[in-house]
């Protein structure tokens, strides 16, 4: 039984209040892990085998977001327990020290994709964590077009929105 149970806190419960925020800081946020993300997190997690280059050291606390409600759930914690947070992706344009992280790394693998058709067009719904060349050659089998220009660009959606990206007179 995690400690916030112990402390009549619901594992379901979590909300931004003061009152929870206290409870947060009193627990820590390894409790709070827990309580969200249950046996998936990690502490000392070496960063090197999560970069594209291998290089890194450990992350004082480690978690793969499955889904855009894990970021959010973990970006929480992270705020709520005064921890810094750090949000890897493909990590392809990131160099890690070897002294690692101090604070919460998230793995960003939310990857999920929606494309609705309709009459009047198309919308396409994706998850920062997916891959960018992946989503484009996806788009280009379901006979959408404007976003070949990224069949060829390394990293995820949310790299490329955060970074601008864009080749070949696409963005």
């Amino acid at each position: 039984m995690s400690r916030m149970r112990a402390r009549g806190i619901s594992p379901g419960e979590a909300d931004t209040s003061p009152a929870y925020r206290v409870r947060v800081l009193e627990l820590g946020i390894e409790a709070e892990l827990d309580r969200a993300f249950g046996g998936r997190w990690r502490r000392g997690e070496p960063l090197a085998g999560h970069s594209f280059v291998r290089l890194g050291g450990p992350a004082d606390y480690f978690v793969v977001a499955r889904s855009a409600a894990d970021l959010g759930q973990a970006a929480r914690i992270a705020w709520e327990g005064g921890v810094p947070l750090l949000i890897l992706g493909g990590a392809s344009n990131v160099l890690i020290s070897d002294k690692g992280f101090r604070g919460l790394v998230v793995l960003n693998r939310a990857r999920n994709v929606h494309i609705h058709k309709a009459e009047s067009g198309a919308t396409v719904v994706v998850e920062s964590g997916a891959n960018l060349a992946g989503l484009a050659r996806r788009c280009i089998s379901e006979g959408l077009a404007g976003l070949e220009w990224a069949v060829s660009i390394p990293g995820t959606v949310g790299g490329a929105a955060i970074n601008n990206a864009g080749a070949f007179g696409g963005e």
